[in-house]
């Protein structure tokens, strides 16, 4: 498979559901990169690391999600994660 063969608007759409659901008060779904790893898509997701602990603990305990190494923007530190759309079970 190629990268192009899969929806990627749809696994965004999956994606922003999941982080609904997973109590993340503000994110962002990186819509302009698109990861291809073992044949799974990969849809990467950031949110600023303060009040979202709980969040943080939920997500590095689920099945589907890869901890990813975070940033710091405008003095606001972020947690990066990617998602693999196929493994979560929301």
């Amino acid at each position: 498979m190629i990268i192009d063969d899969f929806d990627w608007d749809k696994l965004y759409e999956k994606a922003d559901v999941f982080m609904r659901n997973s109590n993340v008060r503000t994110f962002n779904v990186q819509k302009g990169e698109r990861t291809l790893y073992a044949n799974e898509p990969i849809v990467t997701v950031d949110f600023p690391k303060r009040n979202n602990t709980v969040a943080i603990l939920s997500l590095d305990n689920t099945y589907g999600c890869v901890k990813r190494r975070g940033f710091k923007k405008d003095g606001i530190l972020y947690c990066v994660y990617g998602l693999y759309i196929n493994k979560l079970t929301n």
